[in-house]
């Protein structure tokens, strides 16, 4: 009996792994958008707080503009 299921188990299991790596495969480089975005609105809103003499977008130089559309 244990030598029918064992197999599918198997199966099912390693299916299941490849499908999580596919997933989790991607993700890193969201995250590294997101961030990016949310440092960029940060400052935007810094600059948009009322200080109209001081520019903070200036001295986030590591920020860049990213589309405002997420990749599907």
């Amino acid at each position: 009996m244990a030598d029918i299921i064992v197999p599918i188990v198997l199966e099912n299991l390693i299916k299941l792994v490849k499908d999580e790596a596919n997933l989790l495969s991607g993700v890193e480089s969201q995250v590294s958008l997101l961030e990016r975005s949310l440092k960029f609105m940060n400052v935007f809103l810094k600059d948009s707080a009322g200080k109209r003499n001081e520019h903070h977008m200036e001295d986030e130089s590591d920020v860049e503009v990213v589309p405002l559309h997420w990749p599907l």
